[in-house]
């Protein structure tokens, strides 16, 4: 993740644009880091104002970088549940029915 990036399949520099500033959104309304957008990029702040995380994307590859090694694991945490709350997929139920059993 760190080395490679996060493929998000964005098709467009608008769809990147928006992710990012639903991400800042999201970092500074669900927990208590603070971020800040610059141009591509978001960087992710403790309460103390000490940058610990930059997240850029570009070519729909979310790409994590490391400032500082104080608590980086929050970070990536809030990132990841900020995509897995984007892009969760719906779970599909499977209806059975009573032809299913008919080899029993």
């Amino acid at each position: 993740m760190l080395t490679n990036g996060i493929n998000l399949e964005l098709t467009t520099k608008a769809q990147e644009l928006k992710t990012l500033i639903d991400m800042h959104r999201f970092i500074n309304n669900k927990s208590h880091l603070r971020s800040y957008i610059e141009e591509t990029r978001i960087t992710i702040e403790n309460p103390y104002y000490e940058p610990l995380v930059i997240a850029e994307i570009d070519n729909s590859v979310l790409s994590i970088i490391p400032i500082s090694d104080d608590d980086i694991f929050e970070s990536l945490s809030v990132i990841l549940e900020f995509i897995y709350s984007k892009y969760k997929r719906k779970k599909k139920t499977k209806i059975v029915s009573s032809n299913d059993f008919e080899w029993i």
